[in-house]
């Protein structure tokens, strides 16, 4: 099962001298056989896609992490062409 929490942490600091750590992913989503494509619509959320493919909305990072969304917003435009990756992943 893959995990968000198989990280590595790496210490940054702002120009102000202030310390936080960064979250490094490991190794990206690897395409397979099962992934499937989806139009998103207005309003879609990486959290309610996650829930309505895997049924569970904790892995709503997965798509991002697969379509290159690692650092953003979980909103979404309609019209953006996503790869589900199967649920055999996870």
């Amino acid at each position: 099962m893959l995990s968000r929490y198989t990280t590595n942490l790496e210490i940054e600091k702002t120009d102000k001298g202030v310390q936080y750590y960064t979250t490094i992913l490991p190794s990206p989503i690897t395409p397979d056989a099962f992934q499937f494509k989806v139009v998103t619509q207005d309003g879609d959320r990486f959290d309610s896609l996650a829930t309505r493919y895997y049924k569970d909305a904790s892995k709503w990072w997965i798509i991002a992490k697969a379509n290159g969304y690692v650092n953003g917003t979980v909103f979404i435009p309609g019209g953006i062409e996503l790869i589900i990756p199967s649920a055999g992943l996870l």
